[in-house]
């Protein structure tokens, strides 16, 4: 299972010492994402030859 994370920015308009804090748990909009990657094996093009999809 995979996790999005979220950098905010804590310091505004600097360019020579920016400083970014990672938000987790329920300050990290991007929490309740759930990302999952289930690889199939299948004949997309009917040429017998399985691909991995």
């Amino acid at each position: 299972m995979g996790e999005f994370m979220h950098l905010n920015t804590i310091k505004y308009r600097t360019t020579s010492n920016p400083a970014y804090e990672a938000k987790t748990g329920d300050s990290n909009p991007f929490n309740s994402i759930d990302v999952e990657f289930f690889a199939n094996l299948a004949d997309i093009d009917g040429d017998g030859d399985l691909i991995w999809w």
